[in-house]
């Protein structure tokens, strides 16, 4: 009787989890040059000719293997975990989602170039903690929610629109209206 239930948990119709594809390797790796702005001229030059523009073209294209090595170094290049290339990405999401739904569109670059005050310090702590929770390391841009936004005032002990005008000032793309 057990063996035939172990039979059965094995048979793909009954696993609960999807199997990453090479399409989604392959997908997720052109998302992530594409969230830099890069060209894939500019991913050889930053990799120092180590990945040519023509090796990761065809590996975006999923038409040339992908060793684990070479997996390794482009997630290194694009500063991300390798894991990254293997879980369902937020990215189509944030694609699809109506901006005026109540989400702040945070600018990361921006946040990062922000003067350093125990407002920016609890608004990146908090900030790094999602990015964890989401394991989202596009490092580009992230949304937070309204009650994300009130969490970060009562962490940073002042009010909510001291960290709204801040957000606004510093670091957003979006606000909700």
């Amino acid at each position: 009787m057990k063996n035939s239930y172990l039979l059965a948990m094995t048979r793909p119709e009954n696993r609960h989890y999807h199997q990453t594809t090479l399409t989604h390797i392959a997908e997720k790796a052109r998302a992530l040059r594409r969230a830099r702005g890069w060209t894939l001229a500019d991913v050889e030059t930053h990799s120092r000719g180590s990945i040519s523009a023509v090796s990761m073209g065809a590996y975006e294209r999923g038409t040339r293997s992908l060793s684990l090595e070479k997996s390794i170094e482009i997630a290194e290049l694009y500063g991300v975990p390798l894991a990254s290339f293997f879980e369902n990405s937020s990215e189509r999401e944030m694609e699809n989602s109506d901006p005026s739904d109540g989400r702040w569109v945070i600018d990361l670059r921006a946040l990062a170039r922000a003067e350093v005050s125990r407002t920016s310090t609890c608004i990146n702590g908090f900030i790094s903690h999602i990015i964890r929770l989401r394991r989202d390391w596009n490092g580009e841009i992230i949304s937070l929610r309204n009650q994300d936004i009130v969490l970060i005032a009562i962490l940073a002990e002042c009010g909510v629109e001291v960290i709204r005008k801040w957000l606004l000032i510093n670091a957003v793309f979006h606000a909700p209206k």
